[in-house]
């Protein structure tokens, strides 16, 4: 069960968390690195594979890649934009989720195995190599 914070109670995996946010819909992803935007990926199928990493927390990154400490993206989600917030700690092995702007405000905070950093900074196509 994720820990929790929320006014509705939040899914009990990543992948619904996923699910109930409809980030199938989404639009745009930002991703942020201290605090600032670096990069804005629009691409559909960039979308689909970034999704495809966050809707599978098991996912294995490609060889050779190591997990960067942590990862912010922003997710602007449907035609009336609403934003998810996911933060990764690659340190503490969770992945916290906030959806911003909505009546159904949940905020939740998954475990993820240890590679799911590194698939997710491969899919964002910033990857740090291994050392």
């Amino acid at each position: 069960m994720p820990k929790s914070r929320s006014a509705l109670p939040s899914p009990p995996t990543l992948p619904g968390y996923v699910v109930v946010q409809a980030l199938g819909q989404t639009r745009q992803i930002a991703v942020l690195v201290s605090g600032r935007v670096t990069q804005t990926i629009t691409d559909p199928a960039r979308i689909q594979t970034i999704l495809a990493v966050v809707g599978a927390p098991d996912h294995a990154p490609p060889p050779g890649v190591a997990a960067p400490a942590s990862i912010h993206l922003v997710f602007s989600v449907g035609g009336q934009p609403y934003r998810v917030v996911l933060i990764v700690s690659s340190q503490r092995g969770s992945v916290t989720v906030y959806n911003a702007h909505r009546p159904d405000h949940m905020v939740a905070e998954y475990p993820v195995s240890a590679t799911f950093g590194a698939a997710l900074a491969a899919a964002i196509g910033q990857a740090p190599p291994r050392p």
